[in-house]
Order: structure tokens, then sequence, then C-alpha cells
């Protein structure tokens, strides 16, 4: 049985790649392209593991872009009502071209399990996703 992944990013260049990857890695992936979308899927899916991009844009005009991620990763790890309680101790893994430190270390702080840095190597991510789902890691990664 495949792991259920969800990738949450707003950027085509990077979403579709990186879907085909993981997609041929034996992983079946739900994506969403910005934080109304993502939170559906989180209410209504139980995943095994999230892949989220930190900026993106948030349907909330009092919210800026570059705490979108944060606020995602707050409301999972709370099981807030607008993502429910299913995904609370689900893996997160958290892609971001910023090096901004204080996101970096918030990060840090709210139960992340993994951060990347974009621009970075599918065959990188498949292998930080692995880590965190141990079961997956020798079959995924010989593929």
């Amino acid at each position: 049985m495949s792991k259920e992944i969800l990738l949450i990013d707003d950027d085509l260049y990077c979403m579709q790649p990186t879907v085909d990857f993981l997609t041929l890695k034996g992983f079946a992936v739900q994506t969403a392209r910005d934080v109304p979308r993502a939170r559906e899927a989180i209410r209504n899916t139980k995943f095994d593991a999230i892949i989220a991009d930190c900026f993106m844009p948030t349907g909330d005009k009092d919210l800026a872009p570059e705490l979108a991620g944060l606020r995602l990763v707050e409301d999972i790890r709370s099981g807030s009502h607008a993502v429910g309680n299913a995904n609370r101790r689900t893996p997160i893994l958290v892609m971001t071209a910023g090096s901004n430190r204080e996101i970096l270390s918030r990060l840090r702080c709210m139960d992340v399990q993994a951060v990347i840095q974009k621009p970075f190597l599918s065959s990188e991510l498949v292998e930080m996703l692995c880590s965190l789902l141990p079961t997956e890691r020798d079959s995924t990664l010989n593929r």
C-alpha cells in the first residue's frame, strides 16, 4: 500500500516535477495550491506525511504570504477546527526558498520534522521524506 502524501505548493514549476517524482517512487500524492485548499484536504484525509511550502497564498487578507506555512503548521499541530485532529501527529516537511532565521527558528519549535531549502533535488526531498517514514525508506530509495 502506498503512503498518502499531501504536497502544498503554489509554484507549479516546483509542484509538478515533485509530484511526478514522488509518484514514480510509489507515493500517492494529493496536491493543494493554497492554504484554503490545503485545509480542506487535511480536514478530509489522514495523510502519512505533509510537504508544505512556507510562503504561499493564504486566502486571508489579514495574513501575509510569508506566514501562511507557519499558520498552517500551527493549525495542524493544534488540531484547530479549520483542519481537524486526524493529522495532528502527521510528519511535516516544510519547503522554503527563504532563509529568514526567525521563520526557520519558529519552524523548529513547531514540531516540524524537516525543512528543505529550495531549490532542491527531487532525490533529496524523497530521501528526507523517507527518513520520516522509516518503514518505507529502504524500498522507496531502491526504486
